[in-house]
């Protein structure tokens, strides 16, 4: 785990590395840094240097105990974003490590440089910005903006362009780590991809998926769908069973459970994860403060606490 800098101003941060099994420090230092990333075994600092008109980042990696190992700089790039769109990306800049690559974004323009300093790709791209996928690849999506999305992820040293994007569920134990999720393009549902080529698996035309919708473990799939939450097996896309929730938008795992909550009525249900069988419903409205925000709710666990997020605002029901 490190400190994450301030985003905002760049300067001399402090960055930590702690082994949260142990608690014990592993290594700390002091980086001109704004940004971060982890690449393997190596903590990546990035560091931006703005003319007014073009931006270069200053990327420099340590190992887990402070030693530098490596400093690269990229090219420089203008900092206005293409299709007409005003967005101030050149003092922050996006960083994403990913499987063996690190990539970075400022305006219209991303360089993925691989884990030992070197330059891989140097590219303009429409409206782009870069982050890793739940395999570890690095995803390169552009035209976000616009309602198309297409996103080239970095597979093994190959590219693999198809439209939609990959994403990371919030709550992901890591099994079928050779799974991608993506979301498909126009919104109309969950795709599943070989994370090695990129072909298509199974695809659930049904869901909305985001990464508060969808939940991995133990190699199953679980997606809050308009009439419930349905189990996927991750590989085959097989549906395994449904637990009825009119208006679910939210899932989560917890060891030996399932929990969905619907917007409905703020709804919690918490069901077996081998079979789908209701261990719990229980009405949650009664948690949330009547002046709370109207946004869609999520879910989160810990320790067996069940916290409902509700805009800004959080509560531990328990």
């Amino acid at each position: 785990m490190t400190r994450r800098p301030d985003p905002a101003v760049p300067g001399p941060v402090r960055v930590a590395v702690v082994d949260v099994a142990s608690r014990t420090l592993v290594g700390s230092w002091t980086s001109q840094a704004q940004s971060w990333g982890v690449v393997d075994d190596r903590v990546v600092t990035a560091l931006p240097e703005d003319d007014g008109t073009t931006t270069a980042w200053t990327l420099t990696a340590h190992d887990l105990t402070g030693t530098e190992v490596w400093t690269t700089t990229t090219s420089r790039a203008t900092d206005a974003v293409n299709d007409g769109l005003t967005v101030d990306t050149a003092p922050l800049g996006q960083l994403a490590g990913g499987r063996g690559w690190l990539a970075v974004t400022v305006g219209d323009h991303a360089w993925v440089v691989g884990a030992d300093g070197t330059v891989l790709a140097d590219r303009e791209v429409r409206s782009g910005f870069v982050y890793a996928s739940r395999s570890g690849a690095t995803v390169v999506a552009e035209n976000v903006f616009t309602g198309q999305p297409q996103s080239t992820v970095l597979l093994d040293g190959a590219e693999v362009r198809a439209p939609g994007l990959p994403f990371a569920s919030r709550a992901d134990d890591g099994s079928a780590p050779d799974v991608e999720l993506w979301a498909s393009r126009d919104g109309d549902g969950l795709v599943a991809r070989d994370a090695s080529t990129g072909e298509e698996l199974w695809h659930d035309a049904e869901a909305f998926p985001d990464s508060g919708t969808v939940a991995v473990q133990d190699g199953t799939v679980y997606v809050a769908h308009q009439d419930g939450v349905r189990a996927r097996d991750a590989h085959r896309g097989t549906l395994l069973w449904r637990a009825p929730l009119p208006g679910a938008t939210g899932v989560t795992v917890d060891g030996d459970l399932v929990l969905a909550v619907s917007a409905n009525n703020l709804t919690a249900l918490a069901v077996d994860p081998r079979t789908g069988r209701a261990v719990w419903k229980a009405d949650v409205e009664d948690a949330v403060p009547a002046d709370a925000p109207h946004d869609l709710p999520f879910l989160a666990t810990w320790r067996h606490l069940l916290s409902l997020s509700v805009g800004d605002d959080a509560w531990v029901i328990g």
